[in-house]
């Protein structure tokens, strides 16, 4: 093979590792947050979680729920519902990190890595808190100051169930090549927390689910964990309910 031919081989075996990272680090958990979205049942205008938000002296809508809230042991809590100037009060965004797909914005917020977040705003305000990716580096975080209702990167499956009960779904990661070809992420499952307006797990139907908290697990281990909202706006609702694309991080 030609010397530019073997370059041009070896670079693009490197993008694809790294839009193989990002889907396994978001676009599984982001996929089935937007999925979900999609089977709402009418298009609401709101995006926060009705019956668990509060609102402040600021107009904050920030969710009180413990299960729209990611806490870390260094800065103050990051909450569904978060406007972006309340996000970026406590961390900064990430420069050049901003995506959007089917009407959301995501973005990666934190300066070191152990603080990042992914945070993606609809009309607004944050539907989506994700920990687990590092944009510098397109790579796993081996560790994360955030923990969501006591689950923190590296824990196990067992710990998750402890905390939050038998998932409501889990489903194994889908990993789309750069053909177009979809195949299954060996040994990568999402456990998958669909909750009611009350935070009360729903073990079958999800059709009026609130929120849903998504744990993906590389094996027995949590490599990455968010929560999201499950109220879509309405001029943003897709036209059908295939599972649309996670977006793509920057390469």
């Amino acid at each position: 093979m030609h010397p530019q031919q073997d370059k041009h081989t070896e670079r693009n075996e490197t993008l694809m590792k790294k839009k193989t990272v990002a889907v396994l680090l978001t676009g599984a958990l982001l996929s089935l947050a937007l999925c979900a979205c999609s089977n709402q049942d009418g298009g609401q205008d709101s995006t926060t979680t009705p019956g668990t938000e509060a609102e402040g002296n600021n107009g904050s809508k920030a969710s009180t729920s413990a299960l729209a809230t990611i806490t870390n042991k260094d800065k103050d809590p990051l909450a569904l519902g978060m406007t972006q100037a309340e996000v970026e009060a406590i961390l900064p965004m990430v420069s050049g990190s901003e995506t959007e797909a089917m009407g959301t914005t995501y973005a990666y917020f934190g300066s070191e890595a152990e603080n990042q977040v992914y945070v993606g705003f609809m009309d607004g305000v944050a539907t989506t808190l994700s920990v687990g990716g590092n944009f510098q580096t397109q790579q796993p975080l081996e560790s994360s100051n955030w923990s969501l209702e006591g689950i923190v990167l590296g824990a196990k499956r067992a710990d998750v169930e402890k905390a939050l009960g038998k998932p409501t779904k889990e489903e194994p990661v889908p990993i789309t090549n750069a053909d177009g070809e979809t195949t299954v992420a060996e040994g990568q499952v999402t456990l998958q927390y669909y909750y009611d307006a009350d935070d009360k797990l729903m073990t079958e139907a999800t059709q009026d689910a609130k929120k849903v908290v998504g744990i993906l697990l590389n094996g027995d281990k949590v490599q990455s964990f968010g929560t999201f909202t499950l109220v879509q706006s309405a001029s943003s609702a897709p036209a059908s309910d295939a599972a649309p694309e996670a977006p793509d991080a920057a390469e």
